[in-house]
């Protein structure tokens, strides 16, 4: 598995909440080993302050937004709300956004590319 998702995951599984937009983005994490505290920004009902309000009770927070347009802007407004509250990590999304930039724009699809990667690099080239 690729060294970055092992730091999230080892991370998440420490006591660090990740909050993701949705259900499938935390369903992806699940398979691919987290067991920590994830959190859904979409799925609360909550709009985004209020949504800030509940996570900001955490020492420290990884936001992993989609790597699109709008996973942008929600990461840089939660980001907003909740810097003066607790510490806001965003390290995981910026390099995996360069990582995997050409694979997917989603989090929901981490799991699915990770698999692909690990088939591919067992199977035989026809050099």
């Amino acid at each position: 598995m690729v060294g970055i998702l092992k730091d999230l995951i080892m991370a998440a599984n420490s006591g660090t909440a990740i909050i993701v937009e949705g259900k499938k983005d935390e369903a992806a994490l699940r398979s691919l080993g987290t067991k920590g505290k994830i959190h859904c920004i979409h799925n609360r009902g909550y709009r985004l302050f209020e949504f800030a309000e509940q996570i900001a009770p955490y020492k420290r927070v990884i936001l992993l937004t989609d790597f699109d347009h709008q996973g942008e802007k929600t990461l840089k407004e939660l980001r907003n709300y909740l810097e003066k509250r607790c510490k806001v990590d965003v390290t995981f999304w910026n390099r995996m956004k360069l990582l995997f930039r050409r694979l997917t724009k989603d989090i929901e699809s981490l799991d699915s590319v990770i698999s692909r990667l690990q088939l591919e690099s067992f199977m035989p080239r026809d050099d």
